[in-house]
């Protein structure tokens, strides 16, 4: 099981909920450990991670896939439209380094866009980072095997 924690119960508009430490007023109450619950079921196997590291999360899940007890997966990171401290610096597609291969494009970033090419004979788009969207997170700079997404000069 992976328990996606961004600190907000997001479908329904950033309210608390019993993980955050907070009521619905705002008031300080006990925090709910989803680590220590998991555990208390009898889940053995309960790892934390970052989702925005692709690695770390990546062999957390295919170590769940190869044990055979159940495991959880606590995926956590604020949520950045709430917690702007969670921001990192807007990223930047470098153009002569990019090979239009569409990879960024997969990780649905409503940050990166794009544009066809009338140069590139098959039609390939040229990736842009819309920076006014980003918020650094650097999932793109991971997947880019080009190394041609990097932190903006802006």
């Amino acid at each position: 099981m992976i328990i996606l924690d961004n600190g907000t119960t997001a479908m329904t508009g950033g309210q608390d909920h019993p993980a955050t430490g907070r009521t619905l007023r705002g008031q300080t109450t006990h925090r709910l450990d989803l680590e220590a619950l998991a555990r208390a079921i009898g889940i053995e196997d309960t790892q934390v991670v970052d989702p925005y590291d692709l690695e770390a999360t990546e062999a957390a899940v295919r170590r769940a896939i190869a044990s055979p007890a159940p495991s959880v997966i606590i995926a956590r990171r604020a949520c950045v439209l709430l917690d702007r401290s969670a921001r990192g610096q807007p990223l930047a597609v470098d153009p002569e380094l990019c090979r239009r291969c569409g990879v960024c494009f997969l990780t649905g970033c409503p940050a990166i866009e794009g544009t066809v090419d009338p140069q590139d004979e098959r039609g390939r788009r040229q990736p842009r980072i819309n920076p006014l969207l980003c918020t650094g997170c650097g999932v793109c700079s991971q997947v880019c095997q080009f190394g041609a997404i990097k932190a903006s000069d802006a």
